[in-house]
């Protein structure tokens, strides 16, 4: 009994494209064209970024080190520096005695 049922299931598998995750080609895909480039608005940080929101159309990114002020277009409006403060360059390190 149970090897009929596995027949039968195998059978209705075979002959049932759909139960094989088959899907119907995609009229949609005749309508892309993939030759086209498309020239995309680009920012480039020299430090990882962390954060990034918006406010009043300004792209605010935090960066390490470091807060950029953006325009739409992603050019660099403004740039400050949060870190590290170099005045005292033993900051950090062990001194020797």
């Amino acid at each position: 009994m149970a090897l009929l049922l596995l027949h039968t299931a195998v059978l209705l598998w075979a002959l049932c494209p759909s139960l094989q995750g088959q899907c119907d080609k995609s009229s949609e895909t005749s309508k892309l064209n993939l030759s086209v480039t498309y020239k995309l608005p680009t920012f480039t940080s020299d430090f990882p970024i962390q954060n990034m929101v918006t406010q009043d159309g300004i792209i605010y990114v935090g960066a390490v080190n470091r807060i950029y002020a953006l325009a739409p277009n992603l050019t660099k409006l403004s740039e400050y520096h949060t870190g590290p403060l170099l005045a005292n360059e033993t900051c950090g390190q062990t001194l020797p005695r």
